[in-house]
C-alpha cells in the first residue's frame, strides 16, 4: 500500500491553472478514482466485469452495489423471519435436527 501512495504522490497531476475551481477539480478526480478503483479492487472477478466499465464515479458504483445487494440481503432477512414465524415443532425429530433444519443457511427461493 505504501508502494501505491508513493505512486499516486509521484505522479499526481498538477493543474497549471491558476484558478482554485481547476485544482479542487484536480484533487477531487484523483480522490474519486482512488475510491472507485478500491471499491472495485474488492469485487469478484465477475463482478468486476459488470461494473468496471458503466459506474464512473466512486459514488455512483457504491450506489448501486448498495442498492442491488442491500434489497437481496433484506429479502432474504424477511424471508428467514417469514420462515421462523411459521415454524411449528413435530414429534418424531430431535429438537436439535428441527433447530438446525429451521437456522441451515440457503438461499432464498426466488
Amino acid at each position: 500500500m505504501k508502494g501505491l501512495l508513493i505512486v499516486i504522490q509521484v505522479t499526481r497531476l498538477e493543474p497549471t491553472d491558476t484558478n482554485p475551481r481547476t485544482a479542487e477539480l484536480v484533487q477531487w478526480t484523483e480522490r474519486d478514482q482512488i475510491g472507485r478503483g478500491a471499491i472495485l479492487s474488492a469485487l469478484s472477478n465477475m463482478r468486476f466485469d459488470v461494473y468496471c466499465s458503466d459506474y464512473y464515479t466512486a459514488k455512483s458504483l457504491w450506489d448501486e452495489l448498495d442498492r442491488k445487494y442491500n434489497t437481496e440481503e433484506q429479502g432474504l432477512k424477511k424471508y428467514y423471519v417469514f420462515k421462523f414465524m411459521r415454524y411449528q415443532m413435530v414429534e418424531d425429530m430431535s429438537v436439535a435436527g428441527q433447530t438446525h433444519e429451521l437456522i441451515q443457511p440457503r438461499a432464498c427461493p426466488h
